[in-house]
């Protein structure tokens, strides 16, 4: 009877062995899983980040190429129209002090 127990206790350890390796293993592929996955994320997070610096770029392009379209625009018509845009200047001029004089 006792040689049955130290058997079955015999047994017993090497299940509890065999499932402490199993899980070992199994933490193990879970860390390399996560750590591919997180590299993935990485590309990918600046893949993202790459396209919308393209992006922003060439919307302050936009934005220049427009301000200097519309810097044209403005000087033509004080070119055509130089009274025009001397009272036009007075106006604007004579509104923002009265504005800013309060």
């Amino acid at each position: 009877m006792v040689a049955e127990m130290q058997d079955k206790t015999e047994q017993l350890g090497n299940k509890v062995q065999e499932a402490a390796s199993q899980a070992q293993e199994t933490a193990s592929e879970a860390m390399r899983s996560a750590q591919a996955t997180g590299a993935q994320l990485g590309r990918a997070a600046q893949e993202r980040l790459g396209q919308f610096r393209d992006t922003a770029a060439d919307y302050v392009e936009h934005g220049r190429v427009r301000a200097r379209e519309m810097g044209r625009q403005v000087e033509g018509q004080i070119h055509e129209r130089p009274w025009s845009s001397i009272f036009m200047a007075l106006g604007v001029g004579f509104c923002l002090g009265l504005i800013f004089r309060r």
